[in-house]
């Protein structure tokens, strides 16, 4: 339900599944926090910090859970939900994926990525290194599979970019009518790309290749 109940969400945002306990988290937004539910939809507690401002974005680890804000990551410990720190930027963030050594973070108006330790703390900025934008063009999610960083970016032709984790641009996914519409996007284990369409108010499901499989719900 829509609100500011322990139960219920109010702005609901990014979701992810912890790969331990197999609890799902929510990022709401616009209340300031993060839900954590149980597989069968039970409300198990929320998470809260006075730095955790219009969280947006999950990523889980083994460890840690990260979430990002606009211009902070705050890491939490997985086991106890405990605060153990938090990255600060200039920049506005957007999107965020981990692998075994280092944490990403993407900046929403460079075209950009920020490389950190899993501390949080900052190695380097990763300037994505693509022809296919323009001046106006922002950066709206990254998710990673297979050492690919994969980029959703807004007025561009090809909407889903594919770069090495040094910022090269390995090839573009050419998705039909996704011109501008990405919101969020993941892959799952075959490496197919969902996104979340703000046009239609529904999530696509693309081969790797760009070809569209499915569709999940309608616009209500």
């Amino acid at each position: 339900d829509r609100g500011k109940g322990e139960n219920q969400l109010k702005d609901p945002f990014g979701i992810a599944v912890d790969p331990i306990t197999d609890r799902i988290y929510v990022a709401d937004n616009n209340a300031h926090r993060v839900q954590i539910f149980s597989r069968d939809g039970h409300w198990i507690r929320c998470l809260r910090d006075e730095q955790m401002l219009r969280p947006k974005l999950i990523d889980i680890t083994y460890y840690s859970i990260l979430v990002q804000c606009n211009y902070v990551v705050v890491k939490f410990n997985r086991s106890t939900l405990r605060k153990e720190t938090i990255y600060k930027t200039n920049n506005f963030l957007s999107g965020i994926c981990t692998d075994s050594m280092n944490v990403f973070v993407g900046c929403n108006k460079e075209i950009e990525l920020m490389k950190l330790t899993t501390d949080l703390e900052q190695v380097k900025r990763i300037p994505l290194l693509t022809e296919f934008k323009r001046e106006d063009t922002r950066l709206r999610d990254i998710s990673l599979a297979r050492d690919v960083i994969y980029v959703a970016l807004t007025t561009t032709q090809y909407p889903i970019q594919a770069f090495s984790k040094e910022g090269i641009l390995l090839r573009c996914v050419v998705c039909e009518d996704m011109l501008g519409n990405i919101c969020y996007m993941c892959l799952d284990t075959q490496l197919n790309i969902l996104v979340t369409d703000r046009k239609s108010s529904d999530i696509k499901i693309f081969s790797n290749e760009g070809q569209l499989i499915s569709k999940i719900g309608k616009k209500g």
